[in-house]
């Protein structure tokens, strides 16, 4: 997910992190792109509860297995610096200075910035969700085959990487 990733790739870059956030996402749309039509055309040909536990299955080992061997939460805990900190700022073994501090979810409730970013992550990721939720139903009803209809949400997703390059690291 979307917060996930930023939480994560921010932890690791100080330099470039809008690019390097958006580059991340964009591992989204390419797997949406290859594996929609994969799996559309897997769901032709069995029937959808094997498909389900098949996808199902290998996503968690997938998942499981990037968790474990390759994720890493935060630079500092490994003896790193995330990419491009600046040589004068704290070195791990030096406390940082305390600038900010988290939040009770009372006292973020009660921000401008936490609102703003709800309603758009409900504009924008309602539309999205809502058209590839309902997209391959929707163009069937109208004839278009299964096949076609998940080649255009695909698309839909390769296409959307542009706007992740362009928006992403600004």
């Amino acid at each position: 997910s979307v917060p996930l990733v930023a939480s994560l790739m921010s932890k690791w870059f100080h330099k470039w992190r809008g690019f390097a956030i958006s580059l991340t996402l964009c591992g989204n749309a390419l797997g949406q792109f290859i594996l929609v039509p994969l799996l559309t055309r897997f769901l032709s040909y069995y029937d959808w509860r094997a498909a389900y536990l098949v996808i199902g299955g290998a996503v968690l080992l997938i998942n499981l297995t990037l968790a474990i061997t390759i994720i890493r939460g935060d630079p500092e805990a490994m003896g790193q610096k995330p990419f491009g900190e600046d040589e004068g700022m704290a070195s791990p073994e030096q406390p940082k200075p305390q600038t900010t501090r988290d939040l009770t979810l009372t006292e973020a409730l009660r921000t401008r910035s936490l609102w703003l970013f709800l309603i758009a992550m409900f504009v924008c990721g309602g539309g999205d969700f809502l058209i590839s939720t309902h997209l391959i139903p929707w163009v069937s009803d109208y004839g278009v085959s299964g096949e076609t209809a998940g080649d255009m949400l695909a698309w839909y997703g390769l296409l959307s990487m542009a706007g992740l390059l362009v928006v992403g690291p600004r």
